[in-house]
C-alpha cells in the first residue's frame, strides 16, 4: 500500500512568508494547507488532518501562543513549531509547557529550519530536497526578482519581514537585504492607500544618496499578489541597539561620531521633506569601519502627505514624541526628539521614559520630565546634556528646529576631543 503524503499547516497573515514556507517543504511526499491568522487554522483543523504545524507568533487576531493553547485542548498530539521575530524567554518557556515541539526565533538559517520541519514529520531520507531548489522556487514568486536567492531570514518588525538575499553580479555574489512589507491585513480600500504611499516613498528614499543611509537599489509590487518590496544594500555590521546593550562603547567622543552620523542622514532626508517616524536604535546600523547606517523607511512620511491614516500610531513607543500619541500627522521635530531619546539611551544605557504599561508610557512622554543624565553618569560632557536636554524638549516649537544646529554642536565637541580611531577599532572589536 502507498504511504499517504505527510501534512503541513502553515499559518501566517504574510503571503510572502507562507510562500517561503511552502516552497521549503512542498514536495512529493509533503503537502501544504495554508491558513491566514488563527481563526481560520482553527476551523481548518475541525475538518482536517495535519502532522505538522508552523504558526507565527504575532498575528492580529489570534496569536500564535493561542493557536497552540487552543490546538493542546483539541488535539493534544499534534506538533507545532513557532515562529517569532521578538525573542523572550518567558514566552518561549510557556509554549513549550504547553507542548511546542519548537521555539524558533528570528533570524533563522533556513536550510536549518527546514531540517527542523522535516525531522519532525519523518525521519526518511526521503523528504530531503535540494537547497537550491527552495530558494529559485522562492525567487520566481517575487515579481521581478528572478535574480535574487533568499539566504536566510533576518528580522521581522510592525511594517514587514527583511531577508538575507544574494545575487550574482559581475561572477560575484553579492548580498542583499530583501524587505517585504506587510499588507494582509489591511481593507481593500487601505491597501489601495498603502501602496500608492508605499511607491511614493520608495521612489523619494531611492533618490537620497548619503553615506549615512542604507541605498535602495529596487522597489515594486508583485502584479500577481500586491506585495511591496524593497533591495536594500546590505550591511555588514550590528545595531545601534547592540551597542547599547553591550557597552562596547564606553568613551563620548566615540558616542558622540556616532550620533553625529546619524544626525547628517537625518538632516539629508529632513532637507527633501521626508519625516522617518521611527527613529530607533534597531534603525541604525554600524559596520566594521564605524560607519553608521540609517534604515528602514518603511512609514516614513512624505512632504504634505495625506496618505497617512490618522487612526495609525507609528513608530516605536518607546521613542514616540509627545504629539505623536495625539495624532499621526507629525513633523521632522518628532523625528529630533526621537534622536534625543536615541542620545539619551546610548550617552547612559537607560531609556529617558519607562512605564509598566502603554498608557502610563504615553503619560510619561507627554508630562514627565526626564531624569537629569548626569545622575546616571556624572562623566557625560554638560555639552551633550544640553543636546539631549533640548532634543526632549515636550513643545515641538522649544526643540531643535533643524537637525543641522545638532550636527554643529556635535562636530564642535568632536573637534575638542582626540582621534577617530578608536570608535572604528570599538566597532570592528563589538563585530567580530
Amino acid at each position: 500500500m502507498l504511504s499517504q503524503k505527510k501534512r503541513v499547516l502553515i499559518v501566517d497573515d504574510e503571503e510572502s512568508v507562507r510562500q517561503l514556507l511552502r516552497d521549503m517543504l512542498e514536495s512529493d511526499t509533503i503537502e501544504i494547507v495554508e491558513a491566514t491568522d488563527g481563526d481560520e487554522a482553527l476551523e481548518i483543523l475541525t475538518e482536517q488532518e495535519f502532522d505538522l504545524i508552523i504558526t507565527d507568533m504575532r498575528m492580529s487576531r489570534v496569536s500564535g501562543y493561542d493557536l497552540l493553547l487552543q490546538i493542546r485542548r483539541r488535539l493534544s498530539s499534534i506538533p507545532v513549531i513557532l515562529i517569532t521575530g521578538e525573542p523572550a524567554v518567558e514566552a518561549a518557556v510557556a509554549c513549550m509547557k504547553l507542548g511546542g515541539v519548537e521555539y524558533i526565533t528570528k533570524p533563522f538559517d533556513l536550510e536549518k529550519f527546514e531540517q527542523i520541519a522535516k525531522k519532525k514529520l519523518s525521519n526518511s531520507n526521503a523528504l530531503s530536497r535540494p537547497k537550491t531548489q527552495v530558494m529559485s522556487g522562492y525567487s520566481k514568486r517575487i515579481g521581478m526578482l528572478t535574480d535574487y536567492e533568499i539566504v536566510n531570514v533576518l528580522s521581522e518588525g510592525n511594517m514587514g519581514s527583511i531577508f538575507i538575499a544574494q545575487k550574482c553580479i559581475a561572477g560575484k555574489m553579492r548580498k542583499f537585504a530583501l524587505k517585504i512589507l506587510k499588507t494582509g491585513q489591511l481593507r481593500d480600500n487601505d491597501k489601495e492607500i498603502y501602496l500608492h504611499r508605499f511607491i511614493n516613498e520608495a521612489r523619494a528614499a531611492t533618490a537620497v544618496r548619503h553615506p549615512n543611509i542604507v541605498s535602495i537599489v529596487e522597489y515594486d509590487i508583485t502584479p500577481e499578489s500586491a506585495i511591496p518590496y524593497l533591495v536594500m544594500e546590505y550591511v555588514d555590521g550590528l545595531s545601534l541597539k547592540h551597542y547599547i546593550r553591550s557597552r562596547a562603547i564606553t568613551d563620548f567622543r566615540e558616542k558622540a561620531i556616532i550620533l553625529r552620523q546619524i544626525a547628517s542622514a537625518l538632516s539629508a532626508i529632513h532637507d527633501i521633506g521626508i519625516c522617518h517616524r521611527d527613529i530607533k536604535p534597531e534603525n541604525v546600523l554600524v559596520d566594521t569601519h564605524a560607519c553608521v547606517k540609517l534604515t528602514d523607511f518603511g512609514i516614513a512620511k512624505l512632504p504634505d502627505s495625506d496618505l497617512t491614516m490618522t487612526t495609525e500610531l507609528m513608530g516605536s513607543p518607546v521613542y514616540l514624541s509627545p504629539e505623536a500619541f495625539k495624532s499621526a500627522k507629525v513633523d521632522h521635530r518628532s523625528d529630533i526628539f526621537a534622536f534625543g531619546t536615541m542620545a539619551y539611551e546610548l550617552l547612559t544605557g537607560q531609556l529617558p521614559f519607562t512605564a509598566g504599561s502603554f498608557m502610563g508610557l504615553a503619560g510619561a512622554i507627554r508630562n514627565d520630565r526626564h531624569r537629569d543624565p548626569l545622575t546616571i553618569d556624572a562623566r557625560i560632557p554638560i555639552d551633550m546634556v544640553m543636546m539631549v536636554d533640548k532634543s526632549l524638549e515636550k513643545h515641538p516649537d522649544k526643540r531643535y528646529q533643524n537637525v543641522a544646529d545638532i550636527t554643529a554642536e556635535l562636530d564642535g565637541y568632536i573637534r575638542r576631543s582626540g582621534s577617530e580611531q578608536t570608535v572604528i577599532a570599538a566597532c570592528s572589536d563589538a563585530i567580530r
